[in-house]
């Protein structure tokens, strides 16, 4: 939570400053909020990809990976080098977009969420798994 709390740090003071994209901008707030998630979870994918191809980033994700049974801790445990990496990346992407520090806490509740939820180890459904379970869902990351 650490290095999570970086990028509203960044956020607070982009905002004091005037500093980023959305600072120059003039939209609806609640706009700001959706742009902010989506803006965070492409980035978040994006990260991922590159945790999973790339063999150096690999080595230091694979501890997520390593579970032998996967439960919502899983979604909390990672090599503090990845926690480091993803706030570096995630605290200049906040920057120059000047994300809103709402829109930060918003986004992390949001990832928070989806995040325990995917890693939960529980039965759903068929009829709900199947509405959740689509190609890009299977898909590994």
């Amino acid at each position: 939570m650490l290095f999570r709390s970086a990028a509203y740090g960044v956020a607070i003071f982009a905002e004091s400053q005037a500093i980023g994209l959305f600072n120059l901008l003039s939209m609806p707030y609640w706009l700001e909020l959706i742009l902010c998630v989506v803006i965070l979870d492409a980035l978040a994918f994006a990260e991922h990809r590159v945790l999973h191809r790339w063999y150096f980033f690999w080595r230091i994700h694979r501890v997520h990976h390593l579970d032998l049974h996967v439960d919502a801790t899983t979604s909390i445990r990672f090599h503090p080098f990845e926690a480091v990496f993803r706030a570096l990346i995630g605290a200049g992407v906040v920057l120059a977009l000047g994300l809103a520090p709402e829109g930060i806490l918003l986004a992390f509740a949001v990832t928070a969420f989806s995040n325990t939820f995917t890693h939960m180890n529980i039965t759903l459904p068929s009829s709900l798994e199947r509405a959740l379970s689509t190609e890009i869902g299977r898909a590994h990351v």
